[in-house]
This record gives C-alpha cells, sequence and structure tokens, in this order.
C-alpha cells in the first residue's frame, strides 16, 4: 500500500511539474496543511512547509508529500514542546513545527 501511495504521490508530481514550470508557493503550502490534517491531525507551520519545499529534495515538491513526510515524522517522534516542534521530527533536514488539532 505504501509503495501505491508513493508510486502516485512521484506521478502527480512529475506530471505537474511536465505542465508547469513555477510553483505557487502559497497554494503549495495549504494543500500540505490540509492534507496533513486529514492524515494526522497535524497543521504544520507555513514556514516548516516552506523550508522542507526549499531543500529541492525531488521527492518533497508537492503538498501531498510533504505532508506524508511531515506525517511519518511525527508519528516516530510524537513529543510536541511548547513552541510547536515535535521533538526529533525533522523532514529533509527541516525540523517540524506546528500543532495537532482535533478533527
Amino acid at each position: 500500500m505504501k509503495k501505491i501511495l508513493l508510486t502516485t504521490v512521484a506521478s502527480v508530481w512529475l506530471f505537474t511539474g511536465a505542465m508547469c514550470g513555477s510553483v505557487d508557493l502559497t497554494q503549495l503550502i495549504a494543500n500540505a496543511q490540509a492534507e496533513a490534517v486529514k492524515l494526522c491531525s497535524f497543521v504544520p507551520d507555513a514556514a516548516t512547509v516552506a523550508a522542507i519545499f526549499a531543500a529541492n529534495n525531488p521527492a518533497l515538491q508537492s503538498g501531498a508529500a510533504i505532508a506524508i513526510a511531515i506525517c511519518e515524522s511525527i508519528t516516530k517522534a510524537p513529543t510536541a514542546s511548547p513552541d510547536g516542534t515535535v521533538t526529533g521530527a525533522v523532514v529533509a533536514g527541516v525540523p517540524v513545527k506546528g500543532h495537532y488539532v482535533t478533527k
């Protein structure tokens, strides 16, 4: 199941990259935040999403891919500090900050 999901995300990313040369960062952040809420009830800070995108990791160039990586990271490191950083949660070298939400 995980391979199918990753293949789908990679395919969407490649298709999107082929169709347009630039990325609307505001929309990417909104997509990543909305997807993360659906997947793991966590809203990453906009700065966290932007920094992950800016790391230029080819696998982390869509909102969905970033959300998946963030959710995987925070489930491995579930302790949150007062500033919203999830202790030990790092994606592409970026410490994950945000907050949990109740669905």
